[in-house]
C-alpha cells in the first residue's frame, strides 16, 4: 500500500491504495489553507475571517490550532509540526503535508523553513497560483529585505510563465545578496532564453567563476549553449575569445568547450593537435554531440591513439 494525491474534481486528495492492484482503501479530504493565511484567511481551511471565526470552517484561531495538533499527532506525537509536515510529504500525503506545513507557518515552528515548504507542496500539487500569492505577501511583508524570498519568488513568476517580472525578482534578490550565485546563475539562463546573450554571459561567466555546486554548473551549461550557438553561426573569433575569457581549467573540464577548441585549432590549420585535443574531450563524455559531431570533419576514423590520421 502507499500515499498518492491526485485531483477528483477541483481538489487534491490523499488516497492510501494498492500498489499492485490498485484498490483504494481510504480518501482523506482535507479542508486546503490555499489562500496565504493571514488576519484575514483561516489557516486551517483558507476561508475569509469575520470576527472571531471563519466564515467557511467554522473555527476560531484557538480551534484551528487544537485541530493541527491532533493531525500532527496522525503522524507522531512527538515531532514538532514542521517535522511531522516534512513526514507526511515524503509519505506522498501532500494534502496532510499542506496543512502541517501551513500550521508551523502560523505558529513560527522555523517560520521561513516552514513556507517554503508550503510553497513546494503548492507547486507539487498544481497550484501554482496560489503559492504566488504566497510569495507575494512575503516579499511585500517579512521578507521584503530577504534575498531568498525574491529568489523564490522569481522561481513561481517563472513557473507561471511570467519572465519580465521573474527577471525583476532575480535582480532584487541579487541586489539584497550580491553573494546569492544559484539567483545569479538561474537569472543567466532565464536572460539567454530571452535571447539577451551579452547579459546572460555576463552573469554567467560571474556564477562559474565565483559560485559552485549546482550553481556553478548551471551557469557553466549557458556559457555551453551560448558557445554552441556562437558555433552554429560560424564566428570563430567569437568561440576563441569566450574560450579565452573562460581559461584553460574551465574549457578542459568541459567536453563540449574541449570540443570547440578542437575545432579552433583545426581552423587554425593545426590538424594533428585539434585531433589530440577532440580525443581529450572524447574521454571526458564519450556521448558529447558536439564532439561526436566534430569527429567526421577532423578526420578521426576511430578513438584509438593508433588511428589518428
Amino acid at each position: 500500500m502507499q500515499w498518492e494525491t491526485l485531483r477528483e474534481g477541483a481538489r487534491a486528495v490523499d488516497r492510501w491504495v494498492c500498489e499492485r492492484c490498485g484498490h483504494l482503501a481510504v480518501i482523506e479530504d482535507w479542508d486546503l489553507p490555499l489562500s496565504t493565511p493571514g488576519p484575514s484567511h483561516c489557516w486551517n481551511c483558507g476561508g475569509s475571517v469575520r470576527g472571531a471565526a471563519c466564515m467557511s470552517c467554522g473555527l476560531t484561531p484557538g480551534e484551528a490550532r487544537a485541530v493541527h495538533r491532533e493531525l500532527r499527532d496522525l503522524i507522531d506525537p512527538e515531532l514538532s509540526m514542521l517535522e511531522a509536515a516534512a513526514v507526511a510529504s515524503e509519505a506522498g500525503r501532500q494534502c496532510l503535508a499542506l496543512k502541517l506545513a501551513t500550521g508551523a507557518m502560523v505558529n513560527a515552528d522555523h517560520r521561513d523553513a516552514a513556507r517554503l515548504l508550503r510553497l513546494s507542496l503548492l507547486q507539487d500539487m498544481g497550484e501554482l497560483e496560489a503559492a504566488l500569492g504566497d510569495c507575494r505577501v512575503w516579499t511585500q511583508g517579512e521578507g521584503a529585505r530577504l534575498s531568498t524570498a525574491w529568489a523564490v519568488m522569481g522561481e513561481f513568476l517563472l513557473a507561471n510563465t511570467r519572465a519580465g517580472e521573474a527577471m525583476d525578482a532575480f535582480k532584487k534578490a541579487l541586489s539584497l545578496d550580491p553573494h546569492d550565485h544559484s539567483t545569479r546563475a538561474r537569472l543567466a539562463r532565464l536572460l539567454y532564453g530571452q535571447g539577451r546573450y551579452g547579459q546572460a554571459r555576463e552573469f554567467a561567466e560571474s556564477a562559474v567563476r565565483q559560485g559552485e555546486g549546482e550553481a556553478r554548473a548551471l551557469a557553466l551549461g549557458v556559457l555551453v549553449r551560448y558557445a554552441v550557438h556562437l558555433y552554429r553561426q560560424g564566428d570563430s573569433a567569437a568561440v576563441r575569445e569566450l574560450q579565452g575569457s573562460l581559461g584553460d581549467d574551465v574549457v578542459g573540464e568541459e567536453a563540449t568547450l574541449l570540443g570547440l577548441r578542437a575545432w579552433l585549432e583545426a581552423d587554425r590549420g593545426e590538424l594533428e593537435p585539434a585531433r589530440a585535443t577532440l580525443r581529450a574531450a572524447y574521454e571526458l563524455d564519450n556521448e558529447n554531440p558536439m564532439v561526436l559531431e566534430l569527429k567526421e570533419p577532423l578526420g578521426v576514423r576511430r578513438w584509438t591513439w593508433w588511428s589518428w590520421s
